[in-house]
């Protein structure tokens, strides 16, 4: 990943291009932080606390650029969207049959450039397509660490392609990224098997 995409994120609303007064799809979601990096956070539940619920690509958008980007959290802190009525609470009885993929890439400054891509894939129809279309998308999150960055895909089923992690990589280069990305480790994890490992 070269510095040079990283200074040109695509901050603002994409518009339409082939028809302006075409409304672009939109699915309404909540914007969440982790804060377990700071002990003196206020929080909701497991430290996590909403920064916004958007309905619409304009609240989107706001909440968006009036939040800080990944490359400004501490490294134990993270950013998740997650569809409404969700939220990044794994623990919960309802996400019991579900898992998430997670992503890691080797370079940190990558960090904003990842999660504006995955973002916005996430509240339009684009991101659907990761994943076996008998399953749904809950969420997704990235966190950033000292030598590297982390996405996520959080999933209402269990994925039966798991052990496919070099096909899934591609596909995620290929459907989210402009700009592909080589990633250290793709992996796939049942939330049952993160309850036993008792860390999020």
């Amino acid at each position: 990943m070269q510095i040079h995409l990283l200074q040109h994120l695509p901050w603002n609303p994409p518009k339409n291009r082939q028809n302006p007064r075409k409304r672009i799809p939109f699915i309404p979601a909540g914007y969440f932080i982790d804060q377990r990096g700071r002990p003196n956070a206020k929080h909701e539940g497991h430290q996590i606390r909403c920064l916004g619920k958007c309905s619409t690509v304009e609240e989107f958008w706001k909440v968006f650029k009036e939040t800080e980007k990944p490359s400004e959290l501490q490294f134990t802190e993270a950013f998740y969207l997650m569809r409404e009525p969700c939220d990044p609470q794994w623990e919960k009885p309802e996400y019991s049959n579900g898992g998430r993929w997670r992503l890691r890439h080797g370079d940190v400054r990558s960090a904003d450039y990842l999660w504006c891509e995955l973002a916005m894939s996430a509240v339009g129809e684009k991101l659907g397509q990761l994943v076996d279309s008998r399953n749904s998308i809950l969420g997704v999150g990235v966190s950033p660490r000292p030598t590297s960055v982390v996405v996520e895909i959080w999933t209402a089923s269990l994925d039966f392609d798991a052990d496919k992690t070099i096909e899934f990589a591609e596909r995620f280069n290929s459907l989210i990224l402009p700009h592909p990305v080589s990633f250290k480790t793709v992996y796939y994890e049942s939330f049952a098997e993160v309850r036993k490992k008792g860390a999020k």
